[in-house]
């Protein structure tokens, strides 16, 4: 985890613009001891960055003597996918041309003879409904008579 943080520091340092043996870090260690046994913690910290073009070229040919190759930090996590170039028609997703090509061909619906159409069922007549009695009408309420003095509301505007 300390690496990878490291990592990500100097990939976010623009001042840095990839050149990595640039950075002064100051690596520490702490040992601590727990009921599994002794564990290790590392904090890092970037001190400075180098200006000095002659420095920092010494710094990057020592750099290479000692590791013996030049400094390659990872460009991503290799378990990360990308993002699919597209889906097929039943929702896979494809990477690559040749995998969409190869899931359409896997997917691709083989041609069946058509079935032949079964006959048509013929509708038995249905039996006449029972007639409904007729509901009895309601007696309409009798107005009630008018107050004295007090006239209708007229509602029409």
């Amino acid at each position: 985890l300390p690496a990878r943080q490291l990592i990500t520091q100097l990939r976010m340092n623009r001042s840095l613009k990839g050149e990595y043996h640039r950075a002064v870090i100051n690596i520490k260690s702490q040992e601590k001891d727990t009921p599994y046994g002794k564990t290790y913690i590392m904090r890092h910290k970037i001190v400075r960055l180098i200006e000095d073009e002659v420095e920092a070229q010494e710094l990057k040919i020592l750099s290479q003597r000692l590791l013996g190759v030049p400094i390659q930090l990872p460009e991503g996590r290799p378990e990360e996918e990308g993002e699919p170039l597209g889906f097929t028609p039943k929702g896979t997703p494809f990477f690559s041309d040749e995998e969409r090509d190869r899931l359409m061909a896997q997917e691709a619906p083989t041609e069946e003879p058509a079935p032949e159409p079964e006959p048509e069922p013929v509708p038995e007549p249905e039996p006449e409904p029972e007639p409904v009695p007729e509901p009895e009408p309601v007696p309409e309420p009798e107005p009630a008579e008018e107050i004295e003095g007090k006239e209708k509301p007229d509602f029409n505007f």
